[in-house]
């Protein structure tokens, strides 16, 4: 009989935490005009990123709005250096500890930063699951902080008025040339 009150006991603290996390999540993204609202990205997007960026290994990867750190995790366990830029503190801390559950807290670093300060030329992979009304401005962002050479994956949503390489499960590979700069 002790049992069941502590079991209710712990799905109200997960139902509190849940609600907390969604709260947080929406103070953060719904006032911000360049806001990227966090939406997973699902496993088959993140193994077609892979699929498209080649071999990543020894590469530097960045993802814009990293949310829970899956793409960063996946392309480090590819042997990749991550880095992930997200503004949300508790989407922050998720990624941290999903790193570190996976032992690649020294592939994958996650940044409380917005990306749109931030100089992408160090990274020769960038990646984005941006919305529709933002693509735009990112597409602004890369031609003027990326290197040339850099590729771009774009999931969901194209960069208006670039050409992608390749395009498969609603991924777009575009490569920053000097044409772009």
């Amino acid at each position: 009989m002790i049992i069941l009150p502590i079991v209710i006991g712990i799905q109200g603290i997960l139902i509190v935490a849940l609600l907390v996390f969604l709260y947080i999540t929406a103070l953060y993204a719904l006032p911000r005009k360049r806001a990227i609202p966090y939406v997973p990205t699902s496993s088959r997007a993140v193994e077609t990123m892979i699929e498209l960026a080649g071999n990543v290994s020894g590469k530097r990867i960045c993802d814009l709005g990293c949310g829970d750190g899956r793409i960063c995790i996946a392309f480090a366990k590819r042997g990749a250096e991550a880095h992930g830029f997200e503004f949300n503190p508790l989407l922050t801390l998720v990624a941290r500890a999903r790193a570190r559950r996976a032992r690649l807290q020294r592939r994958v670093f996650v940044y409380r930063k917005n990306f749109w300060q931030e100089d992408l030329s160090p990274y020769d992979v960038i990646t984005i699951f941006g919305m529709p009304s933002l693509m735009n401005n990112v597409g602004r962002l890369l031609q003027k902080n990326a290197k040339p050479g850099t590729l771009v994956l774009a999931h969901k949503f194209p960069i208006p008025g670039w050409q992608p390489i390749q395009e498969k499960n609603r991924v777009f590979l575009y490569r920053i040339s000097i044409d772009i700069q």
